[in-house]
């Protein structure tokens, strides 16, 4: 009799569900249960050992939210379970699914066995029982709250210290496990989900439906385990069936992406490793294909300062080469805020912990889910020994399908490093044959390659590989219609593609821009505020205390490292973009305060001992000012209140005492206007720029009859992901915020005039103070916002009449060129893109830049410069970026170009001023001004110095540069005194025998377009 496929079909599901399934456990025995609450921050198994646990019963509730309650399951294996195994199933009361909600880690003794989550409820006890074994287990459990991730509006999510309990205790039990009968559910359903995939191939799909359907006749519900192997022998045939020889080949890896804060806060990370890798471990010692890779050193750092048993274990699994310790980064980073020194420094710490804690060398750089790439970035990785590159977070564009799955990635400077995008565009894979199935139909360079990654695992909140996926892949590893699967690493994928297949693949040149989440550019400005603060006094600190008159003896190493780590770690990849809950900002701010502190004290300590060592027996009333940039330049500074006119070396210091404006420099204001030698700014009555004439080049700036520095209010509800996006339709219309309650001149100085405007709309109040000085083509404005608005997006806009196709973007070590059209779908898509210190439109002879000192999302068309300054999301954070900010951004109009035109020094000049120093009179070791480092660019490059700072390893200084300009050339490095051998070296201070020059009064090295050079001075 024929039986139809769809009747074979449910009548499959209906013996899983109804028979099959509930007989995988069975029978069952409840463990006694006793419970120790603890309200607010964790405590450690040394105290969870100690604790008075009170009898607790399965249907009671527990844990308020971010609550953690310890669970004490004790009993005995029946005696009568003698040869049998035995497994412990735990049900906390989860809601949601693993990683988002609540978690456990089960301890035996001191150690950590597994994390116990929605997907990982069952712990072995014993393959083979004796009978009467005794169970004395501990269970963490977290009481994380539920999220459901696309809600429009959230919960606050902060903690409720012995408030209403979240959770309910489903399940504490032993139980005999029936591996037969679970092998067959899991034959049943992989079978079922080959034959709706690949439901096409008629005579495949027949020839699996007819292997299920001898399969579900051969099952007796009335004696399930005595028929599962029978029934097993046919759908066991079935998977055995192999396909073509040359076909699509996967590797597998297992992974578990654990973002380092998102929807919890940082400390709960710290235990999500703890369960995901022990999980993991576990895995491991039943399965010796398995193979698997965790990327983020910090992590690392984790499981070696507080689980130091796990630690050691997954040490011997990274040794055997099963742990692939990828990524190489401290913690997988934003790229797009982050600058690219910080990059550096991510590469820096997580490679140096990699090579002498993991005794590895991690090749491949790994991030999946990162928000964007510039084209800075293969140069970072190829320089710090990272040759590839796997990311799949560009499979998110919402306009164009980018065009390859491996690709070599070119950067801004000609680096290039081995790319692949998996097909399957998930760093979670569930090893289903969908998926599998998928990595081969969606692979974008058939007839090149014939290989592609697949990563396997429950991840974003952790969990990893379960013991389903695993025995999927087993399964799936040789079957015809789907490709070839095998596990393995991803530094053997890619050391097999580029050995096959490196010569035919295609290049992409540039930065890898994520047509998603633009919002994150704004989102939460206060971290990016701090942020890039961090940076700035970090770099301070390094610099100043690096060439302290007593050498690098009174170097904090310590203090800094310690900071920078702390910096880092706010740089993942959901913290500094703006895509956390509250509780993660108020973190965050607690940290990036103390990294403030920390460099300030060492800034002050750094600059008083130079000062203190200038020789300033001349003056009257000395100060001494210091300047941190690459180039000397003319500044006005304050010293107890006594403006002073001083020209500073790059990287120097000079004395100084009161003295006159020179006569050619000064600042007049009237009522609408003020002008210097260079400038002319005028307003009308509502505080908004009418004009920008440039004396020098006889030229109005501002579009003909448009008005300039003008706050647009856009509506903002993005379609999904809140705090991420910003929609291209919203911004399509926009309110000008032109009512002025205010207009006055705050400051008239010879050297330094402003006008300061207020503002009011709805319930927020904007401050502005237009600043402009003697001698500057830049016109500050300082913006001080009272922001409570929901759902809204401030931009200011200045029409510019400079006309250009293109636009120059800062990205730290050199620029992106970006279209200020939308010839393309491809430039339509970047209507919002994102910059660090400045976006520049020059035609030739003449440009305009808009500065700023910590906003990153720039557009520009037709002719408007625009910088996106506040959102006001609501998910995941309810109060996202309500309240004060405060923030300058600036006008650069310039004789043209990034170099030529003083772009790059004047951000520079805005993102580090000059610094002086109340000074004794008296004779120092120094002379009264000189460079304390002295760099010089020759021929076409143009040099920034990035770095000065002690080696990470040894007693040496190390100097960082980079060529911004876009040309070719040399740069001299003389640091102060005796000049020491000089060594180039890799982004992780290794001396790499590339030629360095030694010339009279310094050394000497070539530089091409946008490249790096690190040199290492070592001590005698």
């Amino acid at each position: 009799m024929h039986t139809s496929p769809e009747l074979t079909r449910a009548r499959a599901r209906r013996l899983i569900d109804a028979y099959l399934r509930p007989a995988v456990h069975g029978p069952c025995v409840a463990l006694d249960v006793g419970a120790l609450h603890v309200h607010g921050e964790p405590i450690g198994i040394a105290q969870a050992r100690e604790g008075a646990y009170v009898p607790f019963a399965v249907g009671e509730a527990w844990g308020a939210a971010w609550d953690t309650t310890w669970f004490r399951l004790r009993g005995a294996v029946p005696r009568e379970w003698a040869g049998q195994e035995v497994v412990a199933r735990v049900g906390l009361g989860f809601k949601g699914q693993t990683g988002f909600g609540a978690e456990g880690l089960l301890w035996r003794g001191d150690e950590p066995v597994q994390g116990i989550s929605p997907d990982h409820d069952t712990v072995m006890v014993a393959r083979a029982a004796r009978g009467r074994e005794e169970v004395d287990l501990l269970v963490e459990a977290a009481a994380n709250p539920a999220i459901d991730q696309r809600a429009e509006s959230w919960p606050l999510l902060m903690p409720d210290p012995g408030g209403t309990p979240l959770l309910v205790l489903r399940r504490a039990e032993l139980c005999v496990v029936h591996r037969d009968v679970e092998a067959l559910v899991r034959d049943m359903e992989l079978v079922l989900d080959m034959i709706r995939v690949l439901e096409p191939k008629r005579a495949r799909t027949g020839a699996l439906t007819e292997a299920l359907r001898r399969a579900c006749q051969l099952v007796d519900p009335e004696d399930l385990r005595e028929s599962a192997a029978a029934a097993r022998a046919p759908l066991d045939d079935a998977l055995r069936t192999s396909g073509a020889p040359r076909r699509h080949r996967i590797v597998a890896q297992g992974h578990a992406h654990i973002d380092t804060a998102w929807l919890w806060p940082v400390r709960e990370t710290r235990r999500k490793c703890a369960r995901s890798f022990s999980t993991v471990l576990a895995l491991m010692d039943e399965d010796p294909e398995f193979r698997f890779a965790a990327s983020q050193m910090l992590h690392y750092a984790w499981m070696r300062d507080h689980y130091p048993s796990l630690y050691a274990r997954i040490r011997e699994r990274v040794a055997q080469g099963r742990w692939e310790v990828a990524g190489g980064m401290w913690v997988e980073s934003d790229c797009n805020v982050a600058s690219a020194e910080s990059l550096v420094r991510q590469v820096l710490h997580g490679m140096l912990f990699a090579i002498e804690e993991l005794h590895v060398q991690p090749r491949v750089g790994w991030l999946p889910d990162t928000f964007g790439f510039p084209g800075t970035l293969p140069q970072i990785l190829a320089e710090a020994g990272m040759q590839s590159f796997m990311t799949q977070k560009i499979s998110w564009n919402d306009t164009n399908a980018f065009p390859h799955s491996s690709f070599w990635w070119e950067g801004i400077d000609g680096s290039r490093v081995l790319t692949h995008m998996p097909p399957v565009a998930t760093y979670n894979g569930d090893a289903s044959p969908g998926e599998v199935l998928r990595s081969e139909i969606d692979f974008r360079d058939q007839g090149v390659s014939s290989r592609s990654l697949y990563l396997f695992g429950l991840g974003d909140g952790g969990g990893g590989p379960t013991r389903e996926m695993l025995d999927s892949l087993h399964r799936l590893h040789d079957v015809d219609g789907l490709p070839l699967v095998d596990q393995g690493t991803t530094g053997d994928f890619f050391a097999h593609v580029a050995r096959e297949d490196g010569e035919r693949l295609a290049t992409w040149s540039g930065e890898l821009y994520l047509e998603r989440h633009r919002g994150v550019l704004t989102s939460q400005a206060r971290i990016k505020r701090d942020n890039r603060l961090a940076e700035r006094l970090l770099r301070e600190a390094e610099t100043w205390s690096a060439l302290r008159p007593d050498g690098l003896s009174g170097y904090p190493a310590v203090q800094l490292d310690e900071a920078w780590k702390l910096t880092l770690l706010h740089q993942f990849h959901d913290i500094l973009p703006g895509s956390s809950i509250h509780l993660v900002y108020e973190e965050a701010a607690r940290d990036h305060a103390h990294v403030h502190a920390v460099a300030h004290q060492a800034i002050d300590s750094a600059l008083h001992a130079i000062a203190e060592s200038v020789d300033t027996s001349d003056m009257v009333d000395p100060a001494v000012v210091f300047n941190a940039a690459t180039a000397a330049r003319t500044e006005v500074v304050d010293v107890e209140g006594t403006p002073r006119m001083v020209t500073v070396p790059g990287l120097g210091y000079a004395a100084v005492e009161r003295a006159a404006p020179p006569a050619d420099q000064h600042v007049q204001v009237t009522e609408h206007s003020m002008e210097n030698e260079l400038l002319r700014v005028t307003w009308d009555e509502r505080g908004l720029l009418t004009g920008v004439h440039d004396k020098q080049a006889r030229r109005e700036v501002l579009q003909d009859g448009r008005r300039g520095n003008v706050l647009q209010l856009f509506r903002d509800h993005p379609t999904e992901y809140d705090a991420w996006e910003i929609d291209a339709d919203d911004l399509r219309a926009y309110e000008e915020l032109t009512a002025c309650e205010s207009i006055e001149v705050v400051e008239r100085h010879p050297l330094r005039a402003a006008v300061r405007v207020v503002r009011r709309h709805g319930a927020s109040t904007y401050t502005q103070t237009m600043v402009l000085r003697a001698g500057s083509r830049r016109i500050d404005v300082h913006t001080v916002v009272d922001w409570q608005e929901t759902h809204r997006l401030l931009k200011v806009a200045f029409p510019v009449d400079v006309r250009a196709a293109q636009a120059s973007y800062d990205a730290g070590f050199g620029h992106h060129r970006r279209p200020t059209h939308e010839n393309t779908s491809w430039d339509a898509a970047q209507f919002e893109v994102p910059a660090h210190r400045f976006a520049d439109l020059s035609e030739e002879g003449y440009g305009v830049a808009l500065l700023n000192d910590s906003r990153h999302g720039y557009d520009v068309r037709g002719g408007v410069l625009r910088l996106t300054l506040l959102r006001a999301p609501t998910a995941p954070d309810p109060q996202a970026d309500r309240g004060r900010h405060e923030f300058t951004y600036a006008l650069l109009p310039h004789p043209g170009g990034l170099v030529q035109g003083g772009v790059v020094d004047e951000a520079e000049r805005m993102d580090l001023p000059v610094r002086a120093v109340a000074a004794s009179v008296r004779s120092g070791e120094l002379p009264p001004s000189a460079s304390l480092l002295r760099v010089e660019s020759q021929g076409g490059a143009h040099v920034a110095v990035t770095a000065v700072k002690k080696a990470e390893r040894g007693e040496a200084l190390v100097v960082r540069l980079c060529e911004v300009g876009g040309g070719q050339g040399h740069a001299l490095v003389a640091p102060r005194g005796t000049v020491k051998p000089a060594q180039r070296c890799d982004l992780l201070e290794r001396p790499d025998g590339r030629r360095v020059e030694h010339v009279e009064d310094g050394v000497r090295v070539e530089l091409a377009p946008f490249k790096l050079a690190t040199l290492r001075f070592d001590s005698r």
